[in-house]
Formats: C-alpha cells, sequence, structure tokens
C-alpha cells in the first residue's frame, strides 16, 4: 500500500487484531459445521413454513399425488386375507380401474362393476364401496382402508374398521 492510503486511514489500520492464521484454525471449524447444517436448517424453515402458511396447497399436493397414483392404470388383488384367511384367489381374475370422478371398475373378463371410492389425504385412506349385490369379493372391499404402506406399484392397507382384522395389497398391473 502506498504511505498516502496509510496516513488516510491511520485510525482503521491501528485496531489490534488478532493474527489471521491463528483465528482461522480456530473458526475453520465453526464454518464447516455450519456449511453442513444449513441445508437442514433451510429444510427445517421451508417445512415450518410450509405446515403453517401453506397448509391449503401441501394438502392439495398430497391429494393429486394419491389420485395420480390410483387412477393410472389398473390395479389387482395381491393379496386378500380376512381373519387369518387367505382369499386371494377370489381376486385372481379380477382388475381394477380408479378414475378421478370417484368411480372404481371392477373387471372381471366381460363383466363391469361400478362402484365408488374417495381419498382422504389427511388421514392417509381409501374409502371403496361397492352395490349390493355385486360379488361377495367386491363386498369385502367395500370399507375404509388406512393405507399402511404404499409405493408406485402397490398399496398395502388395512381397515379402519378396528373389529375387522383383515390386509389388503393391491398392486399396479
Amino acid at each position: 500500500m502506498s504511505p498516502a492510503y496509510d496516513i488516510l486511514h491511520a485510525n482503521h489500520t491501528k485496531r489490534s487484531r488478532p493474527p489471521a492464521r491463528r483465528n482461522q484454525a480456530v473458526i475453520k471449524p465453526y464454518i464447516m459445521e455450519f456449511r453442513r447444517m444449513r441445508y437442514g436448517i433451510m429444510l427445517m424453515v421451508l417445512l415450518v413454513t410450509g405446515a403453517t402458511g401453506c397448509k391449503k396447497a401441501v394438502v392439495e399436493n398430497a391429494r393429486r399425488v394419491l389420485l395420480d397414483l390410483m387412477t393410472n392404470g389398473r390395479w389387482i388383488v395381491q393379496t386378500f386375507t380376512e381373519s387369518g384367511t387367505d382369499l386371494s384367489g377370489e381376486y385372481a381374475t379380477w382388475e381394477f380401474q380408479f378414475y378421478e370422478n370417484g368411480t372404481v371398475d371392477g373387471l372381471n373378463g366381460t363383466q363391469k362393476v361400478s362402484g365408488t371410492w374417495a381419498v382422504d389425504e389427511i388421514r392417509l385412506t381409501i374409502q371403496s364401496n361397492f352395490p349390493a349385490g355385486s360379488p361377495a369379493a367386491l363386498l369385502r372391499l367395500s370399507e375404509t382402508w388406512n393405507i399402511t404402506k404404499t409405493t408406485l406399484t402397490y398399496v398395502e392397507a388395512k381397515p379402519s374398521n378396528t373389529n375387522r382384522t383383515a390386509y389388503l395389497k393391491l398392486v399396479r398391473k
């Protein structure tokens, strides 16, 4: 630096500062830790603001995901048990097509039985209802089902009625 610069800025340069290298060694681990934590902090801030300010949008997104999951493609019942009895064979020829308008078709060869279904994205339930006179296999599905596990290719559920012990696994065909 020039002598003129030193004279003009003398009051700023006379402050006592600890040597930079010593402080750098002490501060560097804290900086590195902060850099690792900042992504977690940003995620927490997003979740808090999302949960408080955008709850409706979050719920609508969850609804959209469940609707897309169920309405894209046909589904088959891979496993159905009730009170410890495996009834999966009764569903071997059935396929199910869910529609966004709240209807569901049970298809068995040329036989088609239409029912209704609804999703509750907050409680993570799916309710299905087939009309009286439908085959017994379809009437067993008329229930509110708690979704216990889901992926893009299958849904596992148990009845919300605690007096009923059943297990349902739907698999995308």
